[in-house]
């Protein structure tokens, strides 16, 4: 089962493959002097009857295999766009501004739907976790304390706690570390019963450190006001302190639960990886503040986050924990979290973390020390249509290509049937097109 907007990423996806593939196969293929097409008795069937044929069979598909259907459906729409004007029967010129309008028009239309599903399923997201209306009690001597660091944070805030107050285990005081929201954040973290600290400072090391030295509990787990934990997460996290005495710190990996589908079907794929990676380069494992737990002892002892950090302050805190400790990852510890850094796209994404990731592997030094405030999940839509125009711009480039091509191709070659080939003679598009209608 795939969500409503991923069907129709898919959709989108299929569809411009489809268009760019055909277009510029269409051009090489004619340049190099054979006309691309499928021949049935003779006659040259144009790939519009073929994508309509696909758009029909499609919602059949549906019915058998949903992922397929949605496949095809967006192949189809491609090659009926692409030959627009052939399927309206308006007129034969495969090149024309018209196709290139109704194949942006159409590109652009799915887009739309695929925005508009993504911006439902965040809304539903929201409702599913609100409802209940309970509130949690803190205990006064309790075994765990969760820490919650927000900014301006209303919008996800009320799907972590409404997660953490569903935990099977119940033994913990629920920490929220206002810093410095202008919006609804502390009034939303005391109506579900949390504890709020103020702490003006900005940054997530301080806020962190101040929602830490507040804790009550022998074990300190925090995790991110995007981020949406399981139904027993500090069970787990409390059966590995039990199970092994050495250890001071464990944490879990996380997926994202928004963002692009290309990043929310590789991360959780790669994220391991990129953690063992990690492990070998810095001689130990790091821990996701999204997704991690520390004693309390230890952390004291070590002095707690480097407050002058706006970024990796979780893996600095591990490096130094290392040092009097064991530091545990489990993978099936996991979490879900925002993937709205990644809203704009994979690589706008990797340019946010890279660059400081390569300094501090291989010069040792930390590029940037600041991340900028994103606190929404969905692109904005400027970046959609950046991307819708950069689509058209490239399609205009191969339709202009293809016009030039064929207005230089005197000669092309046409397969009449498996036997025999011959040379047919033209000057253009339309009056092959024509030549090819009156065959019988």
């Amino acid at each position: 089962m795939i969500g409503s907007s991923l069907r129709w990423f898919v959709t989108l996806v299929a569809f411009w493959s489809t268009v760019l593939l055909t277009r510029i196969l269409e051009v090489w293929l004619v340049a190099l002097g054979i006309i691309p097409g499928i021949y049935i008795g003779g006659r040259h069937i144009h790939h519009f009857a073929i994508g309509f044929a696909l758009v029909l069979v499609s919602p059949v598909v549906r019915n058998i295999k949903k992922e397929t259907s949605w496949v095809l459906l967006g192949i189809g729409l491609g090659l009926v766009t692409d030959e627009f004007l052939f399927w309206t029967m308006l007129e034969f010129d495969y090149w024309s501004l018209k196709n290139l309008l109704a194949t942006v028009a159409t590109g652009t239309l799915l887009a739309v739907l695929y925005q508009r599903n993504r911006t439902m399923e965040h809304v539903d997201r929201n409702v599913e976790y609100l409802g209940g209306g309970r509130s949690h009690e803190n205990p006064g001597q309790p075994q765990v304390s969760v820490v919650v660091p927000a900014y301006n944070e209303e919008s996800h805030l009320p799907l972590c706690l409404a997660a953490l107050l569903n935990q099977d285990f119940k033994d913990f005081e629920l920490i929220v570390v206002d810093n410095g929201s202008t919006d609804e954040t502390p009034a939303l973290a005391t109506e579900f019963g949390a504890k709020v600290i103020r702490e003006g400072r900005k940054g997530v090391g301080h806020a962190r450190q101040a929602g830490f030295l507040n804790a009550k509990g022998a074990i300190i787990a925090t995790t991110d006001a995007d981020t949406v934990v399981p139904r027993d997460w500090l069970t787990r996290i409390v059966r590995e302190f039990r199970k092994d005495t050495s250890l001071v710190g464990v944490g879990g990996l996380y997926r994202f639960y928004s963002g692009p589908p290309l990043v929310k079907a590789l991360f959780p794929r790669a994220a391991y990886w990129l953690w063992r990676f990690d492990r070998r380069i810095t001689g130990g494992w790091s821990l996701p503040g999204c997704n991690m737990a520390v004693s309390k002892e230890a952390f004291v002892k070590v002095s707690g986050f480097n407050t002058n950090l706006h970024l990796y302050e979780d893996a600095d805190l591990a490096k130094r924990l290392r040092a009097v400790g064991k530091i545990a990852l489990r993978r099936d510890v996991m979490v879900a979290t925002s993937g709205r850094r990644y809203k704009n796209g994979l690589m706008n994404g990797l340019v946010t973390y890279a660059p400081n990731l390569l300094s501090l592997y291989l010069l040792k030094k930390r590029r940037f020390n600041r991340l900028s405030t994103v606190r929404q999940d969905l692109p904005s839509h400027s970046s959609l249509a950046l991307r819708i125009a950069s689509l058209a711009l490239l399609l205009a480039y191969v339709f202009s290509y293809g016009n030039v091509a064929l207005a230089r191709s005197r000669k092309i070659v046409v397969a009449r049937s498996k036997h025999a080939v011959s040379r047919i003679e033209t000057i253009g598009h339309n009056s092959l097109t024509k030549h090819l209608r009156r065959r019988p």
